[in-house]
């Protein structure tokens, strides 16, 4: 997940030029598989950095407590209108076998 890549490289000393070296030789095995027959040319490892630096500075973070706020609320209610269905249709089901049974015990 390279979304967020931009800022946590301006947490480390160097920023940009960091995140540059790194794209031009990753570290990690996954990338460094997926990149050895064909690594990143200069020009498209600045426009992958434009891009992450420009996706940092004008997007807005998401407020992660509202989304699970309102995720926990519609899974309660989703929870509750199941249970009302099941109990609205089984209402009835048994009744009159357990009719016949009670009847039959008081004989």
């Amino acid at each position: 997940d390279l979304s967020r890549v931009y800022e946590e490289g301006q947490d480390m000393a160097g920023g940009r030029a960091t995140l540059t070296a790194w794209l031009g030789a990753p570290a990690t095995p996954t990338m460094q598989s997926l990149l050895k027959d064909k690594p990143l040319e200069s020009d498209e490892i600045h426009a992958l950095v434009a891009l992450f630096e420009d996706r940092a500075t004008t997007s807005q973070p998401e407020p992660v407590g509202a989304s699970m706020v309102s995720f926990a609320i519609l899974g309660m209610l989703g929870a509750a209108l199941i249970l009302f269905a099941f109990d609205s249709l089984w209402k009835t089901r048994l009744r009159s076998v357990r009719r016949q049974l009670v009847e039959d015990s008081k004989i």
